[in-house]
């Protein structure tokens, strides 16, 4: 369904998007690209969360950078 609906809005566009790195939402972007990092938290409590993010066939994708640490490589398409 998802991939539908980027295919017919979203198909010139550049965008990424971040979610937590949960079972269904890695299903449902299961055709883009992802990667999966570490991100502090410190609203309520200081902790370290594991989140992922997808990106636009189109888009050039490098290592990430800043205060968060990459997990592994950047992840292919399914």
């Amino acid at each position: 369904m998802l991939a539908k609906f980027v295919a017919a809005k979203m198909q010139n566009k550049f965008w990424i998007v971040s979610y937590d790195n949960v079972t269904p939402i890695k299903k449902l972007y299961s055709g883009f690209r992802s990667v999966v990092y570490n991100v502090g938290y410190t609203a309520r409590e200081m902790r370290t969360g594991k989140e992922v993010m997808f990106f636009s066939p189109h888009l050039q994708v490098t290592n990430l950078i800043g205060p968060v640490q990459q997990i592994g490589k950047i992840r292919e398409a399914a």
